[in-house]
C-alpha cells in the first residue's frame, strides 16, 4: 500500500507551498498561509514539517491549487481566515442589443462561464445532499462523485447544501434508491 507524503516549503513571501506525493509521483501542490496550514496540518492528522527555500511551481496566491495533470484551481479554504462569503442565490439579466432588443436569459456560454466562476468561486468539498466533508482524509474521498450541476441548478433544485460539489457514497445509494426504475429496465423470471 502506498502512502501519500508532504512536502512544506515556506517561501520569502510567507506563503507555505505543500506538494504532495504518492510514492515517487507528485500530486496536488497547494498555496496555505500560516493559519490555514495549521488547519490543514490539523486536519489530515499530518505533521508536516516547514522548511525555508524557494519553490518555483509558479503560484503566487494563498488559495491555489496545482493538479497533478497542470489544472490549476482555487481553493478558499486556503485563505486565512476561511471565506464566508454567501454565495449568490439569483440573478437576473437584460441583455440589451444594439438593434434596441432585449433578452432575459443568457446565452449558453455566458450561463456556463458564470456557472464556472461561481463554481470557482464558492464550491465546496462537501456533499450537496447531506453537507458532510468528502475532501481526503474524510474516509468518503475514494467514493464520492461529482455533482455535474452548476451551483445555481443545484440552488433551483432545491439540494440541501448547493455549494457542494459532490455526492457521498450513501447519499448517492440513497438517491438511487428512492428512484423508481423504468419499465424497461425491470427483470423478471
Amino acid at each position: 500500500m502506498m502512502r501519500m507524503n508532504h512536502i512544506a516549503t515556506r517561501t520569502s513571501d510567507g506563503l507555505i507551498h505543500v506538494q504532495n506525493y504518492v510514492g515517487a509521483h507528485k500530486g496536488q501542490h497547494h498555496i496555505h498561509t500560516e493559519e490555514s496550514f495549521k488547519r490543514w496540518n490539523e486536519h489530515h492528522g499530518a505533521e508536516v514539517e516547514i522548511k525555508d527555500g524557494e519553490c518555483t511551481c509558479g503560484l503566487n496566491k494563498a488559495g491555489m491549487v496545482q493538479a497533478y495533470d497542470g489544472f490549476i484551481s482555487f481553493n478558499d479554504r486556503f485563505l486565512s481566515p476561511p471565506s464566508d462569503k454567501p454565495y449568490p442565490k439569483d440573478f437576473s439579466f437584460t441583455l440589451y442589443y444594439s438593434d434596441d432588443s432585449e433578452e432575459n436569459e443568457l446565452p449558453e456560454s455566458v450561463q456556463r462561464a458564470l456557472d464556472r466562476w461561481i463554481g470557482d468561486s464558492f464550491e465546496q468539498e462537501i456533499c450537496c445532499e447531506c453537507g458532510e466533508s468528502v475532501a481526503m482524509g474524510s474516509g468518503k474521498f475514494v467514493n464520492r462523485v461529482p455533482e455535474v450541476s452548476g451551483i445555481l441548478a443545484r440552488v433551483d433544485g432545491n439540494r440541501p447544501y448547493p455549494r457542494g460539489g459532490w455526492v457521498c457514497a450513501e447519499c448517492d445509494s440513497k438517491i438511487f434508491e428512492d428512484e423508481p426504475v423504468p419499465d424497461d429496465e425491470v427483470v423478471t423470471e
